[in-house]
């Protein structure tokens, strides 16, 4: 079956590595949680740490959660910045509502900022984010407001459904060539840039 298939890779592949002797990212987490469950251990490490940040907290999970915990446990500074509502990483174990309000159960203490406030993307954009996740719906946080501005150039988003990555590559093009049509003489191509997730995405523009 595909299962005993699945775990016949996974024992070859914790069999080289206990052979290189080497960790990957998940045995750092679990064995830095075992080693930061020992009192010991735990006082030793926490001691070196005046401060603990934490950013993206929305993205952790439960494990980064407690070995943060264990971090600041000696001086109990810690600082966590997060936003639940740009939280894209549960399918990999990320625990955002849960680990907030672990958070604050052990440190009920804890003071509360907020920023409303975007310096990185201009209007339209945060008014596209604004109405795809409404205020309160997750959380009780209001409206974004941008604090940027691209002068008179429209900066509306605009949605582009394509059947395939040449599909999606001819359809960026003619809208680069659409937005320089307008305005002549002002935009050429070599003031665009397109960005990508990765970049095997680039073939299909390149092609």
């Amino acid at each position: 079956t595909w299962k005993g298939r699945l775990q016949q890779v996974f024992d070859e592949y914790q069999r080289r590595l206990r052979e290189a002797n080497v960790l990957d990212f998940a045995d750092l987490l679990q064995y830095g949680l075992r080693m930061m469950r020992l009192a010991e251990l735990r006082d030793r490490i926490s001691s070196r740490f005046q401060f603990v940040a934490v950013d993206e907290f929305q993205d952790t999970n439960e494990i980064q959660m407690e070995l943060a915990s264990l971090l600041a446990s000696c001086n109990r500074s810690i600082l966590v910045v997060g936003d639940l509502q740009q939280s894209i990483y549960r399918w990999r174990g990320a625990t955002p509502h849960e680990n907030f309000a672990a958070f604050f159960k052990i440190y009920p203490d804890a003071l509360i900022g907020h920023n409303y406030k975007n310096y990185r993307s201009v209007s339209g954009i945060i008014d596209c984010a604004n109405c795809l996740m409404p205020p309160g719906e997750l959380t009780n946080m209001p409206q974004l407001e941008s604090m940027r501005e691209l002068g008179k150039v429209s900066t509306r988003p605009s949605l582009i459904v394509a059947e395939t990555g040449e599909h999606e590559a001819l359809a960026h093009i003619k809208c680069l060539v659409k937005v320089a049509e307008q305005c002549p003489g002002r935009l050429h191509f070599g003031d665009f840039a397109i960005l990508f997730r990765a970049s095997f995405l680039m073939r299909s523009f390149e092609d």
